[in-house]
């Protein structure tokens, strides 16, 4: 997991910071793009960032690797909140914003509807019907 926090705190002010979760598309790890988004977010809007692989993908661990799962995406989300929930010092608990690249708008979309504390979610690229990509016979 990258963490990045506003280092600016004349303008940001201190500790704790509004935050984003951020995890990429359906296979894809964190280290393929979405640091620059979490840099912007520390630099431009004074937000901090935890961007994350999913598990069985990049720095995460589980077997078998690279195995799909919407799933394990999700909850990996919910870990993901669950330990800035437990960093009240870092992370403000009433601005938290969840965001997903591609197929991981599914995640996020369904975070929203199951977690009414998340004060609000982006898509990037949202695939909204996961069935639609799969192989046809």
């Amino acid at each position: 997991m990258q963490v990045r926090v506003p280092t600016n705190s004349c303008s940001t002010g201190p500790a704790p910071f509004p935050l984003v979760v951020a995890g990429h598309g359906m296979t894809v790890i964190k280290d393929a793009g979405l640091a620059s988004f979490g840099e912007r977010w520390a630099s431009d809007a004074g937000y901090a960032s935890l961007i994350f692989d999913y598990q069985f993908f990049g720095d995460s661990g589980g077997e078998p690797r690279n195995f799909v799962s919407l799933e394990k995406q999700l909850e990996g989300y919910k870990s993901v909140l669950k330990w800035a929930r437990q960093h009240p010092d870092l992370f403000r608990n009433d601005n938290i914003i969840v965001m997903g690249s591609a197929l991981s708008g599914i995640s996020v979309s369904q975070l929203l509807l199951e977690d009414t504390s998340v004060a609000g979610g982006m898509a990037h690229c949202p695939t909204w019907d996961g069935s639609i990509n799969l192989p046809r016979c």
